[in-house]
């Protein structure tokens, strides 16, 4: 951009060694411009030196000295008089003198002697020109300094998370890959941030961006000379990364996500607030744990998934055969959704009995899984699968009407009805869409809906009070009863507990296990049983081996129980042959 200044009359430098010739062009020109007339080209030299305003110059071409050629040369080198028109003033006429004037930079001649008309002409002409030129000349050096910073601004966009402002995904694939092919020993840290959800679901969107500033932040203090900033990254969501290209030793990245571990222990403050958060981390080392940017990262994210399922507190590294126990758990997934439409699940039946007599009064129904290759696959692995993809919601109707209509059939067949427990899963039971199916199944199976019922686990209750509150009062309203299953584990009030319209406490069978060696357990149980009783509830227990815990449990006032002491989780023919034995004993205790 140029450095001289534009005033508004515009500014015409002479320069003659006659002083006739500048007494009769400053003259012609007074009127009209800020005329500078100067016989010595040294003090012209100074001016033109001293950034002073300039719109034209009128350039003697003989002159002692320095001509004028010379002149016109050296101001060509000058980049702020780049687009300042030079006239030269000649009595030369010849074609060759013209064509080297214009050569050196010249942009037009005026014979001597002067003709007022064409010296006004072409001064005004080129002042003109040239104030144009400039103008356009600055307004594209604008334009062009905009250009850069948005082509900058652009760059740092390609590279950049825009919230945190640290390094995004795309720049630490490229920087990956650079350590790979230099060969470097690095690795590579992924940390999720745990709890972000409910920041959002709590106190919204906004507050979580702040959220995610401040953590960025504490990541970025961390680093030191030994890890600058730039080694932090933002892929997207709650999930960072640090990339170590180079460690010195092993232990390096577990030391340093140990330190990021402690130091997210400190509280963090965000809008007056104080908040905790934890990260779960996972960690691949190159190129051990993979050759190419797209196999560390994948590794990396597969120790990540790993430390999450497992509750991990401290940063996981990869391990070759967590890629195989991955796949083999996207197979199995894949497998489970197409389960029930293969008919591969089938429910067994474990009888509930009452305590005192040993009459079954009902049964629970348990899903299992017969896999075409793998065989029986246990509940424990693929009831939690079922959970985290989605597929809970698929199989738990599978479940529910399977086991209606089981009952149903009995009933047709003559024995006495009984309930049927069905487990409802914390998914399955928070969907809205789930009275509606239930009320659904009862009509396509014509169990009576008193002959249902559905068990719910303390810590899907306890998940959003209000909302279980409100799904157990539509059970209600259909006519189906209510079980706490599992009760003693979770976190429930006993506030709450009053308003939750139930029929049945069910104790842990990890209570029940430890009765009979167990002092503490035998006083937990002996309140359940209490508080089951005081609410005027039906209080049952799970997993009796043993006649000396049945005994405890009668002893205690326990009203009904199931477990191995009594029966298996049973097939529909194992289950019906034992219904059809106690239907015997009670025809044979009639009087005749």
């Amino acid at each position: 951009m140029s450095n001289l200044m534009i005033s508004d009359k515009a500014d015409v430098l002479l320069l003659d060694d006659q002083p006739e010739n500048l007494h009769l062009l400053v003259s012609l020109l007074i009127g009209e411009f800020q005329v500078h007339p100067f016989t010595d080209p040294a003090q012209f030299a100074e001016y033109i030196n001293g950034g002073k305003p300039v719109d034209l110059i009128l350039l003697d071409v003989v002159m002692p000295g320095r001509d004028g050629y010379e002149i016109c040369a050296w101001l060509r080198t000058i980049s702020a008089l780049e687009h300042v028109p030079i006239i030269f003033l000649t009595s030369l006429n010849g074609v060759e003198d013209e064509r080297k004037g214009l050569a050196l930079g010249a942009n037009d001649y005026i014979g001597k002697p002067f003709s007022p008309p064409i010296v006004l002409s072409r001064v005004r002409h080129h002042v003109d020109l040239g104030r144009s030129l400039r103008i356009i000349a600055d307004q594209n050096d604008n334009l062009d300094e905009k250009v850069r910073e948005r082509t900058a601004d652009l760059q740092f966009q390609a590279f950049h998370d825009g919230l945190t402002r640290l390094r995004n995904r795309r720049r630490l694939e490229d920087t990956l890959a650079e350590a790979l092919a230099r060969g470097q020993s690095g690795a590579l840290i992924l940390l999720q941030l745990e709890r972000l959800q409910k920041v959002v679901d709590s106190l919204g969107y906004a507050f979580a961006d702040r959220v995610l500033v401040a953590l960025a932040e504490r990541l970025e203090s961390l680093g030191g000379d030994a890890l600058p900033a730039s080694s932090m990254y933002r892929f997207e969501g709650a999930l960072f990364a640090v990339l170590m290209p180079e460690i010195g030793h092993a232990a390096q990245p577990a030391a340093l996500a140990a330190r990021i571990a402690e130091e997210m222990q400190k509280s963090l403050f965000v809008d007056g607030r104080e908040m905790f958060f934890t990260f779960t981390a996972g960690i691949a080392h190159f190129p051990e744990d993979g050759a190419g940017g797209g196999d560390v990262l994948r590794n990396a994210d597969t120790a990540l998934q790993n430390a999450k399922r497992a509750g991990a507190t401290v940063a996981v590294r990869y391990e070759a055969q967590m890629s195989a126990k991955l796949l083999d758990r996207l197979e199995l997934e894949h497998q489970l959704r197409h389960a029930a439409e293969r008919g591969e699940l089938e429910l067994h039946y474990q009888p509930q009995l009452e305590i005192g007599g040993g009459r079954m009064i009902g049964v629970e129904a348990l899903v299992r899984w017969r896999h075409p290759v793998r065989g029986m696959i246990s509940p424990a692995e693929f009831i939690p699968l079922a959970e985290e993809t989605g597929a809970i919601h698929e199989i738990g109707l599978w479940v529910l009407g399977t086991a209606c209509a089981q009952n149903r059939q009995w009933q047709e067949e003559g024995f006495p009805p009984m309930v049927m427990a069905v487990n409802l899963s914390p998914r399955q039971f928070l969907s809205p869409d789930l009275p509606g199916q239930v009320k659904s199944v009862l009509h396509l199976t014509g169990l009576a809906p008193q002959w249902l019922e559905l068990e719910i686990t303390e810590g899907a209750v306890m998940h959003d009070v209000e909302a279980a509150i409100g799904s157990m009062v539509a059970f209600k309203a259909i006519g189906a009863s209510l079980s706490i299953d599992d009760f003693g584990t979770g976190f429930s009030s006993l506030a709450y507990l009053s308003r939750f319209p139930i029929d049945k406490l069910k104790v842990d069978q990890s209570f029940v296990r430890k009765l009979d060696r167990s002092e503490r357990d035998c006083a937990i149980v002996r309140a359940i049983i209490a508080l089951g009783q005081a609410l005027g509830l039906t209080v049952i227990a799970e997993g009796v081996e043993t006649e000396a815990q049945r005994a405890i449990l009668a002893r205690f006032g326990c009203d009904e129980c199931q477990g191995y002491l009594f029966s298996r989780p049973r097939p529909p023919a194992e289950l019906r042959a034992l219904l059809e034995a106690q239907k015997n004993v009670l025809n044979e205790m009639e009087p005749g």
